[in-house]
């Protein structure tokens, strides 16, 4: 029998699923394929660690996958997917060293829910393609997607690959009155091939036997003191001892999401919806072994790469938020014996981008040339673009780039004209709310001998408020969510909120040597700017620089 699993790279068609009387989800938009997108790989940061680490990506989830392609098709073990879940509100987070400040983490509205789904679809087709055909992929969403998911993915993967929902229950209690309130997640387990291994010997995949079972069943004793039973099956005698456990099932009551989210604990960042270590470590035990290659595209705040780098497993990360993407940076850089990690961006060139902004700004006489799309915001002339060389000097007053770094603000000559970078947190997002703009960072830090860190910045944001009213101000020393000094590529120091007052003198190299010393900091809407400073004298802002290069997404 057909069960409608994927044949190649392609699910079967709904023409040829519907044929085989197999049941089939139908959208609007469904069947329009995927339109082609050009997107250039910027390095931003490469930090040498301790031992090997991974790549972290800020991008989209759809070009991540796309880009890994060329090297990773047919590779990677073991892929945990946790995309938004369609809940229709933004996410703040809260970031700095204590101060309790909140940003804009990410927006999870969305036009409809075809709008969703087919990004949800293309991604999990790109994943389809980059696992081994042993390997597994699990899906975290909640109940007002689950059906809708799971019927997805049966049609990329088949219902033969279907290897079981898991119930996580989150341990927060529920609010709702007029309904049933739901106090778990569906996690979907599906695997390419035939083949599913799961380990469940491992410690972490087992919990222990009730109290009453264990008096009522392992009553025999052996010479080291330990309980068990003796069970015959098959004709063979089975040893069995208390202390092992039993192998959990498809309901998980022992990962409390308040282990990651509050902020008397350890492993908390701050950022929404963080996932619980166990949780991560239980999926990546039970799918994959030390060496293997885990791949998170929606990394939040990084728990995946934390714990597989933990495990002794290679990791590849990203997310389309940059708050993101440097929370699980600072996460990865704060683990004993720090990984070497690198950061690279990729800026997608299509014209969807533009019209998406253009959109969010609601800008007024809007019309399109050849260097972006024009319009007026109140009395400013306003252009939009992802290429800073298309803008003509003094025919506008705002310039706004989508997806160009500090070197972008830096290099341009601006005039009288505010030049704003801007990066889409979410790729549908239909909310103008949080829209956020920065001009470039202006660095300036003088390191002494003695290890006192002189540090001062410049920078000014463009804010959003109410309707229709921008509010343009500077920016403060509370925005700052992390920081880090790094020499010719290896980290020195550090730390979420500010940079201290004062750096460990011997982590720093010996006066004189030839290495650099950076100091970069990020803010809480994720820009980041950095300088170059010695042991003596302070240096301007040096942009980041780094090869980039033109893929066509498959």
């Amino acid at each position: 029998m057909d069960d409608g699993r994927s044949r190649g790279d392609r699910p079967v068609s709904h023409r040829s699923r519907k044929a085989a009387g197999i049941p089939s989800l139908d959208w609007d938009g469904k069947e329009c394929p995927p339109g082609q997108r050009l997107f250039e790989s910027r390095s931003i940061l490469n930090v040498e660690g301790a031992v090997p680490g991974g790549l972290l990506l800020r991008a989209d989830a759809r070009d991540a996958a796309a880009h890994l392609m060329e090297a990773h098709e047919g590779r990677v073990n073991l892929i945990y997917v946790d995309p938004p879940f369609l809940v229709g509100s933004d996410f703040l987070a809260t970031t700095g060293a204590g101060t309790g400040e909140k940003c804009f983490a990410y927006s999870d509205r969305w036009a409809s829910p075809g709008v969703y789904l087919c990004l949800l679809r293309e991604v999990v087709v790109l994943c389809h393609r980059l696992l081994r055909e042993d390997g597994v992929i699990y899906v975290h969403v909640d109940q007002r997607v689950s059906h809708w998911v799971r019927c997805i993915m049966q049609e990329v993967f088949g219902l033969s690959r279907d290897r079981g929902v898991i119930a996580w229950h989150m341990g927060n209690g529920v609010k709702a009155r007029r309904q049933w309130g739901c106090a778990h997640n569906d996690i979907l387990c599906f695997s390419k091939g035939d083949r599913f291994h799961l380990r469940s010997e491992r410690a972490v995949l087992r919990e222990p036997f009730a109290d009453g079972s264990v008096r009522a069943h392992f009553r025999s004793v052996d010479e080291s003191g330990r309980r068990y039973r003796l069970r015959q099956i098959n004709g063979r005698e089975y040893r069995y001892y208390a202390d092992e456990g039993r192998a959990v099932g498809s309901v998980w009551t022992d990962c409390p999401s308040m282990s990651a989210r509050s902020p008397i604990l350890e492993q908390s960042t701050g950022y929404p919806t963080q996932k619980p270590e166990r949780l991560l470590e239980r999926i990546i035990e039970a799918s994959s072994d030390p060496g293997d290659l885990v791949v998170d595209l929606f990394c939040g705040s990084g728990t995946t790469p934390a714990v597989a780098q933990r495990l002794g497993r290679r990791w590849i990360a990203g997310d389309a938020g940059r708050l993101a993407v440097e929370t699980t940076l600072v996460r990865l850089l704060a683990l004993d014996g720090p990984p070497g990690v690198e950061v690279s961006d990729l800026v997608v060139q299509e014209p969807a981008s533009l019209e998406r902004l253009a959109s969010l700004l609601e800008l007024e006489e809007r019309h399109s040339d050849a260097r972006g799309i024009r319009g007026r915001l109140g009395d400013r002339r306003v252009l939009v673009t992802d290429r800073v060389e298309r803008a003509a000097k003094g025919d506008c007053d705002w310039v706004f780039l989508v997806g160009s770094g500090v070197e972008a603000c830096a290099a341009f000559d601006a005039g009288r004209t505010g030049v704003w970078r801007c990066h889409p947190e979410s790729p549908s997002s239909v909310s103008p709310g949080p829209l956020c703009f920065a001009s470039g960072f202006v660095l300036d830090a003088q390191l002494e001998a003695d290890g006192r860190l002189r540090w001062s910045m410049q920078g000014r944001y463009l804010r959003r408020q109410g309707q229709a009213r921008w509010i343009e101000g500077a920016a403060g020393i509370e925005s700052i969510a992390s920081w880090m000094l790094v020499a010719d590529g290896r980290l020195l120091a550090r730390g979420r909120g500010c940079p201290p007052e004062r750096i460990d003198a011997s982590l720093l190299p010996a006066a004189g040597c030839a290495f650099d010393v950076t100091l970069r900091v990020v803010d809480a809407y994720g820009f980041d700017g950095r300088c170059t400073v010695d042991r003596e004298c302070s240096v301007g802002c040096e942009p980041a620089r780094g090869r980039t290069t033109l893929r066509r997404s498959p």
